[in-house]
């Protein structure tokens, strides 16, 4: 009992009350002089501009504003219920998982789909495939016999 009464005591006095505030001082003045001096590569200046962004805004900014547009524009092109493929972005990468975000929640298989996405891989043309949107550096191509 009379410990719990003495850890009491500490903790309301008045040096631990000062202690705690020089503490909250110092960590309030350093994330302050994280944010005016910028941290790596310039981060938090760039937080702050994409914080009022819309979302399509922040998605152009973190995919790439090329491949983002194309891939709008493939999102516009292929209906829902239609299947893609990606080729030319890296497996199990993060730009396959963010353009598998963006083209949801159209299905992206490996075997036979209805349209393939070709980023980067301007030399190559699918056999049974139509070329229907082209742009310096990816080309959506149909399915042939698909209406």
């Amino acid at each position: 009992m009379k410990t719990l009464s003495h850890i009491k005591k500490i903790i309301l006095s008045t040096n631990s009350t000062k202690i705690f505030k020089i503490i909250i001082l110092i960590w309030f003045l350093l994330w302050l002089s994280f944010f005016i001096f910028g941290g790596k590569h310039g981060q938090y200046p760039i937080i702050i501009k994409m914080h009022n962004l819309p979302h399509e805004e922040k998605q152009r900014y973190i995919m790439g504003i090329e491949l983002y547009d194309f891939l709008s524009s493939c999102k516009e092109t292929i209906s829902e219920k239609n299947s893609y493929d990606i080729l030319g972005l890296p497996d199990h990468s993060i730009e396959i998982v963010r353009a598998r975000y963006l083209l949801w929640p159209r299905k992206k298989v490996s075997v036979n789909p209805d349209f393939k996405i070709l980023w980067g891989l301007l030399n190559e043309e699918p056999i049974g495939y139509t070329k229907i949107k082209k742009i310096p550096s990816g080309i959506l191509f149909k399915k042939t016999q698909l209406n």
